[in-house]
């Protein structure tokens, strides 16, 4: 299963529930997904080595981070909470996607997501 943004609570679910990994990304037919990034997710999806994907930011701290991938879009997440769709997270390295919300609701859901454990 691929799928983003409002998609997280599916594909939280499936792997909370059944175990499933899935791919938190564009469908493939999208014109500005690149050639690139089209073949680094059929690959992850035949369960190939994909090579690595650059990112972009600065790091708060150095170090290495081993876990599970696990995330989504964070309104998706933040209304999972208490849910049958609340991504299992002990142990994992949590990613947040998110585009258009204020500042202040950022800050709002992370606070709610950190005090929800």
């Amino acid at each position: 299963m691929i799928g983003y943004s409002d998609a997280t609570h599916l594909l939280c679910y499936l792997q909370a529930r059944a175990g499933l990994a899935s791919l938190h990304g564009p469908m493939l037919e999208r014109s500005d997904v690149t050639v690139e990034a089209r073949a680094r997710q059929l690959a992850l999806m035949r369960g190939e080595p994909a090579g690595l994907a650059s990112l972009a930011g600065h790091p708060l701290r150095g170090g290495v981070a081993e876990g599970p991938l696990v995330g989504g879009n964070l309104k998706m997440l933040h209304s999972s909470v208490g849910t049958p769709w609340e991504p299992n997270v002990d142990g994992a390295i949590l990613f947040i996607e998110e585009v258009s919300e204020a500042p202040y609701a950022i800050d709002r859901a992370l606070v709610h997501l950190r005090e929800a454990g």
